[in-house]
């Protein structure tokens, strides 16, 4: 049985959530989560739960979380054993259903060494020493604004932190052709494929410096392409508080390829050029 990662694990509550909202059964009546249930037993063979109720309730704290006592925004998703997410796979992916395909949950895994070679480096000689829990960043932000001609939907995910600073990253953009922002996160959702214009994969490394600043250096799955993300929060004081986990956003600037400046003669001309790749991130959820 595979382990899916944080993100993947996104990219599949989605498409369960999907699946229980628009599906109907043979009298016309929208899914409920025990419809659900019997539909994995049913394509799968794997049966959720000791019961129907205790499955079908396993499946909606799955898609809907539960509430995070230390942190309301922030909901925790309970992950089922894994022969149960299998099923869930399995019905999801089947040739007859097909909510979710298995291109979306194949994951590019990047090597370690450089990223710690950098923190390495960057923790060299410094006066300042690395204070910063990176655990403390681990979960999913999600960011959707108007590109061109339609609207783009971007979900990153922060897993796997390291104690030394780094963090494993994943990012996945979605491109529908609406100019309606709750449209494509409805679309996004539902993972509908016929409104998408474009489904693209990112994969790489966060890293935490000294100076409580992180940066995400992530590559195109494809085109070996490179992205960077400057995080532009003060991570000490915006996680240090009495309350730390009541954090409902981040904001990163983006960086690829290079500004044409050769028009800019004045700053507020840069800062308008650097407004564009700056973008608030919220909170989906926390590991």
């Amino acid at each position: 049985m595979r382990e899916l990662s944080d993100w993947q694990l996104m990219r599949v509550r989605d498409a369960l959530r999907a699946y229980h909202r628009y599906q109907r059964n043979q009298y016309g009546r929208y899914y409920t989560w025990m419809d659900v249930r019997e539909d994995v037993a049913h394509y799968t063979g794997v049966k959720i739960g000791s019961g129907p109720k205790y499955g079908a309730e396993r499946l909606r704290q799955f898609v809907e979380g539960v509430e995070n006592k230390g942190s309301p925004e922030r909901r925790k998703y309970p992950v089922p054993k894994p022969e149960a997410l299998e099923g869930i796979v399995g019905l999801l992916t089947h040739e007859e259903v097909q909510v979710l395909s298995e291109d979306e949950l194949s994951e590019y895994a990047p090597g370690f060494q450089a990223p710690l070679r950098l923190i390495e480096y960057l923790a060299e000689d410094c006066d300042t020493p690395m204070t910063f829990d990176a655990a403390t960043l681990e979960g999913s932000l999600k960011t959707d604004h108007p590109n061109g001609d339609g609207w783009l939907v971007r979900y990153v995910s922060l897993q796997r932190a390291d104690a030394e600073g780094m963090l494993q990253v994943t990012e996945f953009r979605e491109q529908f052709l609406t100019e309606s922002a709750v449209q494509a996160l409805e679309w996004s959702d539902q993972c509908n494929y016929e409104n998408r214009t474009s489904f693209v994969k990112y994969g790489g490394w966060a890293v935490i410096t000294p100076e409580d600043s992180i940066m995400l250096f992530l590559k195109h799955s494809a085109n070996g392409r490179n992205v960077r993300y400057f995080g532009l929060d003060e991570l000490g004081l915006l996680f240090g508080g009495s309350a730390p986990r009541q954090v409902k956003n981040m904001r990163f600037l983006q960086h690829d390829f290079g500004y044409d400046l050769r028009e800019a003669n004045h700053i507020p001309a840069i800062v308008a050029a650097l407004a564009d790749d700056t973008f608030v991130f919220e909170w989906m959820s926390t590991n």
